[in-house]
């Protein structure tokens, strides 16, 4: 197959420029695969990546199937990614040797080289014996060299939006970021109808607590809270650092009875940790919960009234949950 420089060049513009436009790796890295597919008539073709324990993540692939993508994600490692980790470089293999998934009349193996580091490998296999040769591994080595670019580019901008939207101290989203989550799930609950909750966290006696222990004792108290909390909501919730020593929860599709339930449970496991049982005891914990829209129309309305249902947890010393609308309640 006949490939000339400009058609290459196209391919490499267009990846480019998706760079430059997407929000994530993922959508270059189709590109990728799918020009793969196209120029070169493969029956398959991916984009499988190392992961720091050893074991591999299929990417991207065209032409695999969901439960061998399963196997490879389960499996320890695979024969063609050990050889080119033992020896990096292009592996044409022909018809009898293994490959993936597919039999195949040849199959092509790039490494994706980071520095003098395998991240990865691009492969595609076809039905022809001649299909990777000449233009072919040029373009191969073209589309490899985007997928590095493509991820060393997505990874830089994820730290750097980590910078800007994460807490520091407890790894948390900051209060900036969490007023914009906050402000789409608003957006989006008028267009479902759907409601959606607030739990707010506060730690009351953080003050008392650093001059019996200090500080450094007091930034691990914060970060152990807030591993706490996001160990025990579920993987789509959003936890945010709403300042000094409160964290929020954002609970989508979420009544007030379900958020009550799980700041409750929160609460509960908050007693059990051992900053409680200190003699005598410095902090407690006080939790509140609203409801949009039941409870607001509006996101300062919800603040606001998020605000104040804590506050009324604070009119007596031990740890107490309030949930707005219902008044004072037991931590249990």
């Amino acid at each position: 197959m006949r490939l000339d420089c400009e058609s290459r060049i196209d391919v490499l513009r267009q990846g480019l420029k998706e760079m430059a436009s997407q929000l994530y790796a993922e959508e270059v890295l189709s590109l990728v695969a799918d020009s793969i597919k196209r120029v070169l008539e493969c029956l398959s073709c991916g984009i499988l990546l190392l992961e720091e324990e050893g074991g591999i993540k299929v990417k991207i692939s065209r032409g695999l199937s969901y439960s061998y993508i399963k196997e490879l994600h389960s499996s320890p490692g695979h024969h063609l990614i050990n050889e080119i980790l033992q020896n990096p470089r292009v592996l044409v293999l022909k018809e009898g040797e293994k490959g993936f998934e597919h039999p195949f009349k040849s199959l092509v193996v790039v490494p994706l080289i980071r520095g003098k580091e395998v991240v990865g490998i691009l492969f595609a296999d076809s039905d022809r014996e001649d299909a990777f040769q000449g233009d072919s591994l040029e373009f191969l080595d073209d589309m490899a060299l985007l997928t590095v670019v493509a991820l060393d580019y997505y990874e830089t901008k994820d730290r750097l939006i980590s910078f800007v939207n994460i807490d520091p101290l407890t790894g948390l989203y900051n209060f900036k970021h969490f007023h914009e989550l906050l402000y789409r799930e608003i957006l989006r609950a008028d267009e479902t109808r759907h409601p959606f909750s607030l739990m707010l966290f506060s730690i009351a006696g953080m003050a008392d607590y650093n001059s019996a222990f200090g500080h450094v004792r007091g930034d691990q108290l914060l970060r152990e809270v807030a591993n706490l909390i996001r160990a025990r909501v579920r993987r789509f919730d959003v936890v945010a650092r709403y300042g000094g020593a409160k964290m929020v929860v954002i609970m989508p599709e979420s009544s007030k009875e379900e958020a009550a339930r799980k700041a409750r449970e929160i609460l509960d496991a908050l007693e059990e940790g051992p900053w409680a049982g200190t003699d005598p005891r410095y902090v407690y914990f006080k939790g509140a919960v609203v409801t949009y829209p039941h409870d607001a129309g509006d996101e300062k309305e919800l603040l606001h009234n998020l605000e104040e249902a804590l506050y009324e947890s604070k009119r007596v010393k031990d740890s107490r949950l309030v949930v707005y609308g219902e008044g004072a309640g037991g931590q249990g």
